[in-house]
């Protein structure tokens, strides 16, 4: 189970098993063409799950760390910013 002190490091094996974890059930929630907003970057996604895309609509702060999980995931990012 993931908790706020679970290893998040995309520099550790762990931590990139944890985040992949995090975003497949976050993903889960969110229904296909919909929109996810990440606070902390201001970063927009559309979700597709029907062939597992995720289109970058727009993001304030630069945050790679999005799409290495998602691609670590298995999804394909498509930048349209």
């Amino acid at each position: 189970m993931l908790t706020l002190e679970s290893n998040f490091d995309l520099d550790t094996k762990e931590g990139v098993t944890n985040s992949i974890a995090w975003l497949n059930g976050f993903l889960s929630r969110i229904r296909e063409d919909g929109c996810w907003m990440v606070p902390r970057s201001g970063t927009v996604y559309t979700i597709r799950h029907s062939d597992k895309t995720a289109i970058k609509l727009m993001g304030h702060l630069p945050d790679a760390s999005l799409d290495i999980v998602f691609r670590a995931a298995g999804w394909k990012v498509v930048d349209n910013t």
